[in-house]
């Protein structure tokens, strides 16, 4: 298991911890209380210093509301905010729409390449995203390896069809001289190790398929964007 995953682990537990209203902890009890969820969920336990590194990760990092205070001679820690959790952070406007973008990927690619345990945490970043709800627009389809040429394109590609761009591309197909072309940009699309642009010519009002790895140059202009009325991404492929 991966060291940073061990160290959220922890902290969620602390959180959890300190949310139960009306109880103090010292230090000693708090390291009982983690080590035996850890022991439990993940068959791992932490030191007091490990403890101590967190607690201070919350108050540095978080701004988490810890507060100390003393008994005789015994200190308490816990929140003094009681509604306080770390799961309440409010995401910033940048925060989701990179959310937004990420899951549209994963939810492309987790049935084939990669990780269960990464697929799992779409359904969180969903609900956590319920008040910014992610289009239902199929922007990307990959197939089951991303290894295909062309790759340095998709940046500009993907932007382009998120922010419905026209694009000015200049392309050179196999054994051709270069040339210009307008396009209104619907679907990423690998096909047999190979990306491909499915767009709109501007000029023949048709469906173009532009291969990623024939792509020389990518200019967004400022023509108005036609929405896709051509083809339906989830069944044209079929």
């Amino acid at each position: 298991m991966p060291k940073v995953k061990d160290f959220y682990h922890r902290i969620e537990i602390i959180d959890e911890c300190f949310r139960q209203r009306g109880k103090k902890w010292t230090i000693e009890a708090l390291l009982d209380c983690v080590n035996q969820k850890l022991l439990d969920r993940y068959e791992e336990t932490i030191s007091k210093r490990t403890l101590q590194y967190a607690i201070e990760y919350l108050i540095n990092e978080k701004a988490a509301p810890i507060g100390k205070s003393k008994e005789g001679a015994r200190v308490f820690y816990g929140y003094t905010d009681a509604n306080y959790s770390i799961k309440n952070l409010p995401l910033s406007d940048e925060e989701i729409v990179l959310l937004k973008d990420a899951v549209e990927v994963i939810k492309q690619i987790g049935s084939t390449s990669i990780a269960q345990d990464v697929v799992s945490v779409i359904g969180k970043l969903e609900n956590t995203l319920a008040k910014n709800p992610i289009s239902d627009r199929t922007i990307i389809q990959f197939e089951r390896q991303a290894t295909a040429t062309g790759l340095e394109h998709m940046d500009d590609l993907f932007t382009g069809i998120k922010e419905k761009l026209v694009l000015r591309i200049k392309y050179q197909p196999f054994g051709k001289d270069a040339y210009e072309q307008l396009v209104h940009p619907y679907l990423l699309k690998e096909y047999r190790n190979r990306w491909f642009l499915i767009a709109r010519d501007n000029r023949y009002d048709t469906i173009c398929n532009l291969a990623l790895d024939r792509i020389k140059n990518i200019k967004p202009t400022k023509e108005a964007f036609l929405e896709n009325d051509l083809f339906d991404p989830n069944t044209y492929f079929n």
